[in-house]
C-alpha cells in the first residue's frame, strides 16, 4: 500500500506539470504527416503507408504454428515463426475459427491492447491528468507507424506491450509475484523483455525473477522439443538474417550510416565501403558498450526507491528493440512508453547535460514514429527506412547519457 500511495502521488504530482515532452512528440509526428500529405497533392504522388501484402502477413506464421502442435509436429517447420513456443500454444483456441476470422480476432486484441498500454504507463507516470493530456496521447497512437505496420502484419507486440505495462505496474504496487508472472508471459510471445531481468537482478527484485523463472519453467515442460528446436535452431538461424527494409537494429541503423560514409567518402575521390565493418563490428560494439554502461549506472544506483526503479527500468524498452540484426519496425511500440516517462523526469532534471540526453530521448522517439513507408512512396527510394533506425538508436544514446548525467553520489536515497 505504501508504495501504491506512493505511485499515486507521483502521478498527481506529475500531473500539475506541463505536458510539454507529450506535446512536443505529438506535433513533430503530426507535422510529418501533414507535410507528407501536403507533398502528396502537390506531387500528385499516391501515398500508401504499409507495404501491402494481406492483412495478417505475420499472423499466418502463428497460426500455422499453432495448427501444427494440434498435429504433433514442431511449429518450427514453419518458415516464418521465429517466436518462442508459447506464443503459437496462444493461438491454439482461434485455430478451429479459421484464419480468416482468427487475423481479425488478433487485429481487435491489438486495438484494444495498445493504448490500454499505453494508457496504464501514462496513469503510473504521470497520474489521470485531463481531456488534453488523453487526446495528444490518442493522437501519437493515430500518427505512428509502428502502430500501423503492427495492425497490418497481426504480430503479438501488441500484446506483449500490455503485458508489460501490467508488469511495471505491479513490480511498483510490490507485487512482485504476479510481476514475474506478467513478465514471463511477456518474454513467452517475444524473447526480447528478458533483457529486464538484468535490472530485476539488479535492484533485487527476487521475488518476481523466481516467479517468472517458475513460469518459465512450465511453459518448458509444456514443450520441451519446440524449445530445444527454438533455442537450438530457429533463434540461431534468424541471427543471421538481414536486410536494411523496415528494418530498425542498429545493426541496419550503422550499416545505412557506413553508406552513407561511402558516399561522402566518394565525393573525394575515396573509395572505401566501411558499411559491413559498421554492421558487423561498429554496431555490436555500440550496442554492448551502452548496454554495460546502463548496468554500471544501475550497480551504482542499486538502492534506489521503488518509484526510482521503475524509472531505471524502462529505458532498457530502446535496447529490446535494435536487436537482433533484424528487427521489423512495428517492435518500436515499445518505445511509447517513454514519452509519459520523459514528462514525469522532464522537469526534475536541472543538469544541462542530462536535458541534453532527453532531449536526444525525445527526439529519437518522435523519428521512430514516423511514417516511412509514405515517405519511401513519395521518393521512390529507400533512404526513408533509415528514419526509425535512427530514431530508436538517438532514443538508446540519450537515456543512457540521462542515467549517467544523473548519478547521485552515494546512491539514489532510499526515502
Amino acid at each position: 500500500m505504501e508504495i501504491y500511495n506512493e505511485v499515486r502521488i507521483t502521478g498527481k504530482y506529475g500531473a500539475m506539470r506541463e505536458d510539454g515532452p507529450l506535446r512536443d512528440v505529438f506535433w513533430l509526428i503530426g507535422l510529418q504527416v501533414g507535410v507528407l500529405l501536403l507533398a502528396s497533392a502537390v506531387t500528385q504522388r499516391a501515398l500508401h503507408f504499409v507495404n501491402f501484402m494481406f492483412l495478417g502477413v505475420d499472423y499466418l506464421q502463428y497460426f500455422d504454428a499453432a495448427r501444427a502442435f494440434l498435429e504433433g509436429k514442431t511449429p518450427y517447420h514453419i518458415g516464418g515463426f521465429v517466436t518462442p513456443p508459447p506464443s503459437a500454444l496462444l493461438q491454439i483456441p482461434l485455430v478451429s475459427l479459421g484464419f480468416d476470422v482468427a487475423k481479425y480476432v488478433i487485429l481487435g486484441v491489438n486495438i484494444v491492447a495498445l493504448p490500454l498500454a499505453l494508457g496504464v504507463f501514462t496513469w503510473v507516470w504521470l497520474g489521470r491528468g485531463d481531456k488534453e493530456r488523453w487526446a495528444y496521447v490518442g493522437g501519437i497512437l493515430l500518427f505512428s507507424f509502428p502502430v500501423f505496420f503492427l495492425l497490418n502484419r497481426g504480430n503479438m507486440d501488441g500484446l506483449v506491450l500490455l503485458l508489460l505495462s501490467l508488469f511495471f505496474l505491479f513490480l511498483l504496487l510490490s507485487q512482485e509475484g504476479w510481476a514475474g508472472v506478467l513478465l514471463a508471459l511477456a518474454v513467452g510471445l517475444k524473447l526480447y523483455p528478458a533483457l529486464l531481468f538484468l535490472p530485476l537482478l539488479i535492484f533485487r527484485r527476487y521475488r518476481a525473477v523466481g516467479s517468472a523463472l517458475v513460469v518459465l519453467g512450465v511453459f518448458v515442460l509444456l514443450a520441451p522439443g519446440a524449445w530445444r528446436d527454438y533455442l537450438m535452431g530457429r533463434l540461431w538461424e534468424r541471427g543471421a538474417v538481414f536486410t536494411t527494409r523496415e528494418n530498425v537494429s542498429i545493426m541496419s541503423t550503422l550499416f545505412f550510416l557506413g553508406r552513407l560514409v561511402n558516399r561522402m567518402a566518394a565525393l573525394g575521390g575515396i573509395r572505401v565501403d566501411v558499411a559491413p565493418v559498421a554492421k558487423d563490428v561498429v554496431a555490436p560494439v555500440v550496442y554492448l558498450l551502452a548496454l554495460g554502461l546502463n548496468v554500471w549506472a544501475d550497480v551504482l544506483q542499486r538502492h534506489a526507491s521503488s518509484s526510482r526503479i521503475g524509472e531505471r527500468l524502462l529505458p532498457y524498452f530502446s535496447f529490446m528493440v535494435v536487436i537482433p540484426p533484424l528487427t521489423f519496425a512495428y517492435e518500436l511500440v515499445l518505445l511509447l512508453p517513454l514519452v509519459p516517462w520523459l514528462v514525469h523526469v522532464w522537469h526534475r532534471e536541472v543538469n544541462l547535460w542530462a536535458r541534453v540526453a532527453l532531449w536526444c530521448t525525445l527526439i529519437g522517439v518522435a523519428f521512430s514514429q514516423f511514417q516511412v513507408v509514405g515517405w519511401v512512396s513519395l521518393v521512390g527510394r529507400w533512404t526513408p527506412y533509415f528514419l526509425g533506425g535512427w530514431g530508436a538508436f538517438l532514443t538508446l544514446l540519450g537515456v543512457t547519457g540521462w542515467k549517467w548525467f544523473t548519478l547521485e553520489p552515494g546512491g539514489i536515497s532510499k526515502g
